[in-house]
């Protein structure tokens, strides 16, 4: 992994005389480049089962994102990984040996070494949904009545995931009205119409889909939302409505081999949004992308810093609608879209025709305290002012705190545009 060089606003605290000419210091210019010392302890997050499978399954969130931001450098992207990994976990269970393996390498199990996989998958879906009421999620395999499905395979499947796959009835209007009413139902009606059009001669269908509207833990004032400019790039620029406020708490840091500022605003229901916002204005955030792994949001954020700062940040409603068999037939995933070994799913030949997914997101004011009353005891009070508008190009994850699962993962070049 990249090693991570941190900067946070102490430099006034750790050194009086140092002159800033930004907000921040680099470590490296305080401090001598340490001699090598005893290996360093595993991290006690990840001697849990549960956080171990979550790392995996978000790598491959951030996998899939790069392949997307590499394909479509200059354009918006929002989606969820979980929800995903989660459809190709579930296949898994009627994947022969070869199709299983390619699946556990995409989804980075190989790693695990641990033989009860989607038991612990399992224990990691109900960690979500009991803590995380605010995120909605829905992941249903689909399949042609003539492939004879196996019971056994939707039986494992609702035994470890909490869903059945579903036998499609085969008239096209029916069974695109009962997948638009489970995704909705699932969604609790965020999500509608999620399937357009219903696809031809359809074998094995991955439907996901994903909504959250949850409530900041510190709420924003609406009289402070205004519309402000968005620079697109150094020429160009819109107005957006951007929620604000002089004095918010956040944890901050900066990183300096990413030229970036980081700033982790939770919300209510253990579940923060990370922001990557580039210090100058820039269309190229590759840095970034590239290093975007769950081991090195974990290290990122053990080392922000509890400040106030005066933030400015765009109120906006997503919708992404995705096909993604373009996307994962591009990666490993080639042969489940093939001739793939389903002998465990079904008697006759099956593989995977569609691969579809939503998710939605709603940024606004809601909140449940006012800033005053989450002020932390550890809050830097620091000498100087800081200032987080996010007012250009930008990188967003949204990770539940407790496991550091990847829920959801976007990069705004237009806000406009979404």
């Amino acid at each position: 992994m990249k090693a991570l060089v941190l900067v946070v606003c102490l430099g006034l605290l750790v050194y009086p005389s140092c002159s800033l000419r930004d907000d921040s210091i680099s470590v490296n210019e305080m401090l001598e480049e340490p001699t090598e010392g005893p290996p360093e302890e595993e991290d006690v997050f990840y001697q849990s089962p549960i956080n171990r499978l979550a790392t995996m399954t978000s790598n491959f969130g951030y996998s899939l994102f790069r392949q997307m931001a590499t394909k479509m450098p200059n354009n918006n992207i929002f989606f969820s990984p979980l929800p995903v990994a989660t459809c190709l976990s579930q296949l898994s269970l009627g994947a022969g040996s070869q199709s299983e393996r390619v699946i556990w390498r995409v989804l980075y199990y190989h790693l695990l070494k641990d033989p009860q996989v989607h038991s612990t998958y399992k224990e990691l879906l109900a960690s979500l949904s009991k803590v995380n009421n605010h995120v909605k999620m829905a992941s249903r395999i689909y399949l042609s009545k003539r492939l004879q499905a196996k019971e056994d395979f939707l039986n494992q499947v609702e035994s470890n995931y909490g869903v059945r796959p579903k036998i499609l009835v085969g008239i096209p209007k029916a069974d695109l009205r009962d997948i638009n009413e489970w995704v909705s139902q699932q969604t609790e009606t965020q999500i509608k119409k999620f399937l357009r059009k219903f696809p031809m001669n359809p074998s094995v269908l991955l439907f996901t889909a994903a909504h959250f509207n949850g409530q900041w833990l510190t709420k924003f004032d609406p009289k402070g939302t205004k519309k402000q400019d968005f620079y697109l790039d150094q020429a160009k620029s819109v107005k957006v409505p951007m929620m604000s406020d002089p004095s918010y708490p956040v944890k901050y840091g900066f990183d300096s081999d990413l030229n970036c500022k980081i700033a982790q605003v939770p919300f209510s229901s253990n579940v923060s949004l990370l922001l990557f916002l580039p210090r100058e204005i820039t269309t190229n955030l590759n840095l970034i992308e590239e290093s975007l792994t769950a081991e090195f949001l974990h290290d990122v954020v053990k080392e922000l810093q509890d400040v106030t700062v005066t933030i400015a940040l765009p109120k906006i409603q997503i919708r992404s609608d995705l096909d993604l068999y373009t996307a994962l037939n591009e990666t490993r995933l080639q042969s489940l879209f093939g001739r793939p070994d389903l002998t465990g799913v079904a008697s006759r030949l099956a593989r995977v025709t569609q691969v579809q997914h939503s998710a939605a997101l709603h940024l606004s004011e809601n909140g449940i305290q006012v800033p005053a009353a989450t002020t932390s005891a550890k809050t830097v009070q620091l000498g100087f002012h800081l200032n987080f508008t996010v007012n250009r190009p930008f990188i967003f994850v949204l990770c539940d705190d407790l496991t550091g699962s990847l829920l959801f993962i976007g990069k705004v070049m237009d806000p406009l545009k979404f």
